[in-house]
């Protein structure tokens, strides 16, 4: 797909799954990619203005670093970030590549190794439902009981480990039947 072998993924962060789908392939086909530091969109994490503008200068070094760039414009969208992004790279010699011209028909469906918390708790066998800012996970523990754990709106390591323990007891539970 590129010419070059060190790549920056450019894009709204409302599309996480994307960013962690494109991150993973690539860099399964050999590729050194860069990519965003937070999820300011697609999480709930705001950045004081003094914070967003160092990370949009870190985005901007890390296109410098780089040989190209991938524009993550899912649904076709590019934001003013993105565009400024994109007008950077044009202006320095960075190759630029379009997830919609290279891929048009690629939808965040479609992801193979990036999975939302919904995706991997039915690959277990769970049910879950959003409750407020929280995601629960339901499976039935008796006939007549249904057990619920929660993962509140915590972010970062402390949410992967929620994740894990809720998939260590489904394992448990499933290997006792």
């Amino acid at each position: 797909m590129f010419s070059v072998r060190k790549i920056t993924l450019c894009g709204s962060t409302r599309f996480k799954k994307a960013f962690g789908e494109w991150n993973a392939r690539l860099t399964l086909e050999g590729y050194v990619v860069y990519s965003v530091a937070m999820w300011s969109h697609g999480g709930r994490i705001d950045p004081t203005p003094e914070q967003k503008e160092l990370l949009d200068q870190v985005h901007l070094k890390k296109i410098l670093n780089s040989e190209g760039i991938f524009v993550l414009d899912v649904g076709g969208y590019i934001g003013e970030s993105t565009r400024r992004e994109i007008n950077y790279a044009t202006a320095i010699g960075r190759e630029v590549k379009y997830l919609s011209k290279e891929f048009p028909t690629w939808t965040e469906d479609d992801c193979r190794y990036f999975r939302s918390e919904e995706q991997l708790a039915k690959l277990v066998g769970l049910d879950c439902l959003h409750v407020g800012e929280n995601l629960q996970f339901l499976w039935p523990n008796t006939p007549d009981e249904v057990v619920t754990r929660s993962l509140d709106n915590t972010e970062g390591p402390d949410r992967t480990k929620k994740l894990e323990t809720i998939v260590d007891l489904v394992v448990q539970r499933n290997r006792k039947k």
